[in-house]
């Protein structure tokens, strides 16, 4: 029923009549019961071509538009990690650090390659978060090298020149953090 929180019945229902892989159907499942409703009276998934993707993309534009960043316990669906009662009352705020599963599912939904998914999830938590909640990447020409230039930004906006341990998969291609940001003190002696 619209404007009921929806039933894990429903929630399964909807994972099946839609075909949706593991990692949508996790973030469905994991989802605040408002986020799924709102999901799913958007309708089916059928004419969509990469249905799980569009999926995750309704997730995030209904927490936008409720005003939510939840993230129900996190992994409810996947490793009986937790339950929704988990997530201690309300939501997250955005700004809280990113999850693993939010990571992969940004990552599934914009279709970055491999280096560009190597070098958020090399990232720290905070710097991830920056990055994803600067929206999706679905109306750049080049979404991986658009995440790139995101998470440069994000780490000059946040002052960090974290490479979450250097896993980027890039060879160390954001190194340019390296220089501090800055150019160096004009050549002057220190006194």
């Amino acid at each position: 029923e619209s404007g009921q929180p929806a039933t894990e019945e429903e929630v399964e229902a909807f994972i099946m009549e839609n075909g949706l892989d593991e990692a949508a159907a996790g973030a469905l499942k994991g989802a605040a019961p408002e986020i799924q409703r709102a999901v799913m009276d958007r309708g089916d998934l059928s004419d969509a071509h990469n249905p799980s993707s569009m999926l995750l993309s309704r997730l995030r534009q209904s927490r936008q538009d409720l005003g939510k960043n939840d993230r129900g316990g996190g992994r409810s669906g996947t490793k009986a990690h937790g339950t929704s009662a988990e997530s201690g009352g309300g939501p997250p705020e955005s700004g809280q650090p990113a999850t693993e599963e939010e990571v992969e599912a940004f990552i599934m939904e914009n279709g970055l390659d491999e280096a560009a998914a190597g070098a958020l999830k090399g990232a720290a938590p905070e710097i991830q978060r920056a990055v994803m909640d600067r929206g999706d990447l679905s109306d750049a020409h080049n979404p991986s090298s658009m995440l790139l230039s995101r998470l440069r930004q994000s780490r000059q906006d946040l002052g960090k020149n974290d490479r979450g341990g250097g896993r980027s998969g890039t060879k160390a291609h954001g190194t340019s953090a390296e220089s501090g940001g800055g150019p160096p003190e004009s050549g002057q002696p220190a006194t």
